[in-house]
């Protein structure tokens, strides 16, 4: 995107097409960067709440198994 917008725009005689075009390669890949993680979030939070919480409680038969192995 950053690309397109520094080739499409007038040529300045302060900066280079190469120049502008890195500019606003930086701007919008932080600005994408941002929605990126905030779309994350979002989407965190939502199957956060959807999600239940299990307790794991070990058998009796499984935590006599280290007198086995030895």
């Amino acid at each position: 995107m950053g690309l397109i917008v520094g080739m499409l725009g007038a040529p300045s005689e302060e900066y280079t097409r190469a120049s502008a075009s890195g500019f606003f390669a930086m701007f919008c890949g932080g600005l994408g960067a941002g929605i990126g993680a905030l779309v994350y979030v979002i989407i965190d939070r939502v199957t956060s709440r959807k999600s239940t919480k299990h307790l794991a409680v070990p058998l009796a038969e499984d935590t006599d198994t280290s007198a086995q192995q030895g």
